[in-house]
């Protein structure tokens, strides 16, 4: 298109993709910018954008996975903190960001993230905590293209 207006719709393997806060990083026929919404479930497609009642497809595939936690170790630490924490997985580094907490407390991704590996060190504890592991989305979806 050659005015932001002109795009209706963007789908990332059958998933709306909101392009609307980006007009700024819009360039004629060549970028638009937008962020994925939430997928139910894994899965992968091309990418739809309509423009001016026209639709076109991409011939690359966009996939969405889910992240999957297999390990943590250590499982105990002191409550002052500071414990290196080495989470293992598959898909861990989807998404454009991610968060770890231990129950309520944060702890800080030391390391860049890795497909089957996240480190953090946690962070002082206000007390004893049942250890939860959860996959969570990262902002802007799950995704790998």
């Amino acid at each position: 298109g050659v005015e932001f207006q002109d795009i209706e719709s963007i789908n990332v393997a059958d998933t709306r993709c909101n392009h609307m806060l980006y007009g700024d990083q819009y360039q004629v026929s060549t970028t638009v910018v937008c962020e994925t919404g939430m997928s139910s479930a894994p899965s992968n497609g091309p990418i739809r954008i309509t423009v001016r009642g026209q639709t076109q497809m991409s011939s690359v595939h966009f996939k969405y996975l889910n992240p999957e936690i297999t390990s943590i170790s250590p499982k105990i630490g002191p409550k002052s903190g500071g414990s290196a924490l080495t989470i293992k997985g598959n898909h861990l580094d989807i998404g454009s960001s991610a968060r770890v907490e231990i129950g309520t407390e944060t702890c800080v991704i030391t390391e860049k993230r890795r497909e089957n590996e996240i480190t953090c060190r946690t962070t002082r504890s206000g007390g004893p905590k049942k250890s939860e592991s959860q996959a969570g989305r990262g902002q802007g979806g799950n995704h790998r293209g």
